[in-house]
Formats: C-alpha cells, structure tokens, sequence
C-alpha cells in the first residue's frame, strides 16, 4: 500500500469563524439599533408636539430677552399669567417689566407688551432700598406669583391700608425681593 501523508488541521479555526460571526453580529444590531431610537425620539417629539395646548403656548420670539432667565417654573409673560394666573400660582417670574404708575412705598404697577400687573416689593431693611419711579425699566429675578389670598406671608412689614387695598383688588400679584430688582433705565 502506498503511504498518504495525513497532516492534522488546527483545531482552533472554527473558533476563530465563530468570533468573526459574533463580532458582525453585534455590530449590525449596534448600527441597526441607533436607527430605530432616531425614529422613536421623532415619533415621541411629533406625538408631543400634537398634544400642546394652544393656551400654554408662549409666541414669544426666541431672541426676545424680556422673558430671559432659567427654563422651567418660570413664567414666560405677564399676558399669558393674565391670562391664566391658576397655572403660575406660586410660580417664578423673570423678564423685563416698566414701571407704569407707583401706587405706595411697596406696590407699582409693572407692564408688559401692554398688560400691567400689580407688583409688591418685600419690606426689608436694606442699606439702601430700591426707589421704583414711572417709567422705569427693571429686570426682576425670581418674582414670586401670587394670589392675593397669600399676602399674610410676604415677608418684612405689614402692608399699608392702600397697598393692602390695591392688592386684593387684583386676582394675580407678583411679590419681588428688593435684590431681585435691577433698574435697566432710569426714568
């Protein structure tokens, strides 16, 4: 009989075959996967979009600083808090306001692309307190808003017969710390 030279294979080949299919494997579900989550970040964006409330839309342009400041509770114009004020209650209020008309050492009138609310600054001592004239421009800083129920907490002295009088007039008021004012113009 004629010898045949019978050489042994590595054994260790198929492993290597196996590891190459696992790796492309795991590639094409990692690159397939990124589709699909770009497709549900659309769908969800699209399915939020379709459920805003017209009321609850703020038609401020995005250059506008008059509603600048931190995003979340803070309200974005005195006419969308006029117009609702049972969504702001106890909310924060930032932006740039004029001064209409100063009623007393505490409360003015603030106003806004033609809507006016009625502000009252916390009483408290202060080396040198903020004097608010008409036709002022402020820029106000965590302004709380408030029903006018809650007047019994705003902090520092009692309010005066006229302020008191004036505030509960209103439906809606802000209540604004004195450091949380910066006069951009004087009158």
């Amino acid at each position: 009989m004629a010898e045949i030279p019978v050489e042994k294979k590595g054994g260790l080949s198929w492993l290597w075959i196996l590891l190459a299919v696992i790796l492309i494997a795991l590639l094409v579900w990692w690159f397939m996967g990124t589709d699909d989550d770009d497709e549900a970040d659309v769908t969800s964006t699209a399915q939020v979009e379709e459920t805003v409330e017209p009321e609850t839309v703020d038609e401020t342009p995005a250059n506008d600083t008059s509603t600048a400041g931190t995003p979340g509770a803070e309200a974005g114009t005195l006419a969308a808090i006029l117009a609702n004020p049972d969504a702001y209650y106890d909310e924060e209020f930032a932006g740039e306001v004029d001064v209409g008309e100063t009623l007393t050492d505490r409360g003015f009138w603030v106003e806004q692309d033609g809507n006016r609310m009625f502000a009252l600054i916390v009483d408290e001592p202060r080396e040198a307190p903020v004097d608010i004239n008409p036709g002022m421009e402020l820029r106000l800083t965590d302004a709380e808003i408030r029903r006018t129920s809650s007047l019994s907490d705003v902090e520092g002295q009692a309010l005066d017969a006229d302020t008191r009088r004036i505030a509960d007039e209103q439906s809606v008021i802000l209540v604004v710390d004195e450091e949380d004012i910066e006069i951009l113009s004087p009158q």
